[in-house]
């Protein structure tokens, strides 16, 4: 057995038969991806996995259950107990896996321990929220955690920000895999990508992820402009759709391209030299490593899994907010100050020892498996 899976049951957790139900809201991006992923790799593996979420991506072998919830922490939240109380008692599941800040709320809200429960952050609550309310976020995941069998995070970060919070349950790190499947990009990958996305033989930045604050794309377009005057035939690509797209385009150089969403991000990633991470805080984005996975540089921000940059030797981290900062380094990686080939082998030899897909699924269903063994 893998020696991380050993770490946490000392067994192969699909030994046991379990029913899970994993539900989840926000249905898009990171959390949809992360949990979707989960359940069918769980489901492969022979156990008997349902979903519950507002838009249940194609999975086989999955007994998928629509959940209407809103991503807000406020509205809906009766109507939302009522409809999941529904499906847990149809279901009747060993465990339930909440993943993100309301299907967490809501699940041990109603439960309250009456159900053996898993909760993954997919990024603390409190770090979304306006100062004035932080603390209140805080003070719900302590009082949450007496129903909690176990809180697991996607990075050692993640998990030191939990405890400095005073939330005391189990909790145990998990990182965030790559997805399965995922490859380098060999030059020839890298020429057809270009072809197709219409790009010559200029340097590349690529930025993956929803429009919207958290992922700091405001900041990226003001160190753009400096990029651009370095560099000016320099190309940055923004992949992904969300409530700040209008607000950035009207914001944006000329040398700034909206692609929108794509359920498939890696030709653009295969495309580019750089890809870039702004966000303002993370669990342990999935478009980071995805990055150094495909074998680019990276350049991001100081949050919770940008560590895995410096760890690796792959890019740089700079301080959220610092436009100058992440200007200054996407400056020297697209004149041709830093050898990003070297940076991009090391990043995708690092996802490969630390974020492989089938270890780090395995790990998750070993807790899972750990907080149905002790009970409700």
């Amino acid at each position: 057995m893998n020696p991380e899976v050993a770490l946490i049951s000392g067994v192969d957790p699909f030994e046991t038969p379990m029913r899970i139900l994993h539900v989840w809201q926000p249905a898009e991006a990171g959390v949809q991806i992360y949990a979707s992923g989960a359940a069918r790799f769980q489901a492969e593996k022979g156990w008997d996995i349902h979903v519950a979420c507002p838009n249940p991506p194609p999975m086989p072998g999955v007994t998928a259950h629509l959940w209407t919830a809103e991503r807000s922490p406020i509205r809906g939240l009766r109507s939302e107990s009522r409809s999941l109380q529904i499906i847990v008692d149809e279901v009747d599941p060993d465990v339930v896996v909440a993943h993100s800040s309301k299907a967490g709320m809501v699940v041990r809200g109603m439960l309250r321990g009456s159900v053996s429960t898993v909760f993954l952050p997919h990024a603390w609550s409190a770090y979304g929220l306006p100062r004035p309310l932080a603390p209140a976020a805080i003070a719900w995941e302590r009082l949450a955690a007496r129903w909690t069998n176990a809180i697991v995070a996607g990075g050692e970060r993640e998990a030191e920000a939990g405890v400095a919070f005073g939330i005391r349950a189990p909790m145990f790190v998990v990182r965030n895999p790559v997805r399965e499947g995922w490859q380098v990009a060999t030059e020839e990958e890298r020429a057809s990508a270009r072809t197709e996305l219409g790009l010559g033989s200029q340097p590349v930045v690529v930025c993956l992820g929803r429009l919207a604050k958290q992922k700091g794309q405001d900041v990226l377009l003001q160190a753009w402009e400096s990029v651009s005057r370095a560099a000016p035939e320099a190309v940055l690509i923004l992949v992904g759709d969300g409530p700040d797209a209008e607000e950035l385009k009207a914001n944006a150089p000329r040398t700034v391209v909206f692609a929108g969403a794509t359920d498939d991000p890696r030709p653009y990633l295969a495309a580019c030299d750089i890809s870039v991470v702004p966000s303002r805080w993370e669990t342990f984005s999935l478009s980071m490593l995805e990055g150094m996975a495909t074998g680019r540089s990276s350049v991001v921000t100081d949050v919770s899994g940008g560590e895995a940059i410096t760890n690796a030797n792959a890019g740089a981290k700079v301080a959220i907010d610092d436009v100058d900062a992440l200007a200054a380094e996407l400056t020297k990686r697209v004149t041709g100050q830093v050898d990003l080939a070297a940076e991009g082998r090391r990043a995708h030899e690092y996802t490969t020892r630390f974020h492989d897909y089938a270890t780090q699924m395995t790990r998750l269903s070993a807790v899972v498996v750990r907080a149905h063994a002790f009970g409700r």
